[in-house]
């Protein structure tokens, strides 16, 4: 017969958060290799990051913000200041101004690793599948939070047009 006394009863809820404390530490542990991985993939020597066939400059630490100076817009400029001048000039057929969203980011890069890649990176099989999976899972959040966006807007949208009909019917019949 099993022991039944208040040593057991103790020693189960004990052991539980021994071993979910034990897995949080792994996945942490898988969370820094991935991200160092990414870091190497985006990272080359001198503080640049390649992206696409050029580097970019990245963004300074905390102690070096003092630092920084702003580039303010000259009375004789036009527009936002910004790169490309007003509007929508000097943009790319993809949309981007030159300088800008070169190459992938860290997350375009981490969503396009299979579970076997991520399997290899943090050397173990079901590590590599679970983020793999949480990621996927996360996508398809993201997705329908969009695609939801996207519905209410078209729906006021459409309210938007109804409430308008009347007063052009009246205003064609007025005409």
């Amino acid at each position: 017969s099993l022991p039944h006394g208040p040593t057991t009863i103790a020693a189960k809820p004990q052991e539980l958060k021994r071993m979910r404390d034990e897995k949080q530490g792994k996945l942490l542990g898988h969370t820094l290799t991935i991200i160092n991985h990414l870091e190497q993939e985006l990272t080359k020597k001198n503080g640049t990051i390649k992206s696409g066939n050029r580097l970019r400059v990245t963004t300074p630490r905390v102690q070096h913000m003092g630092s920084l100076g702003m580039k303010w817009q000259g009375s004789h400029e036009r527009g936002s200041g910004g790169k490309g001048g007003v509007g929508n000039s000097a943009r790319r057929v993809n949309g981007a101004k030159h300088g800008e969203s070169e190459g992938r980011t860290a997350g375009q890069i981490l969503i396009l690793k299979t579970a076997k890649k991520l399997a290899a990176i943090t050397k173990d099989a079901g590590a590599g599948e679970a983020f793999h999976n949480e990621l996927k899972a996360l996508m398809g959040r993201q997705s329908n939070r969009k695609r939801k966006e996207r519905s209410d807007e078209n729906a006021q949208q459409r309210f938007k047009q109804m409430k308008r009909k009347p007063w052009l019917q009246v205003r064609a019949g007025a005409g």
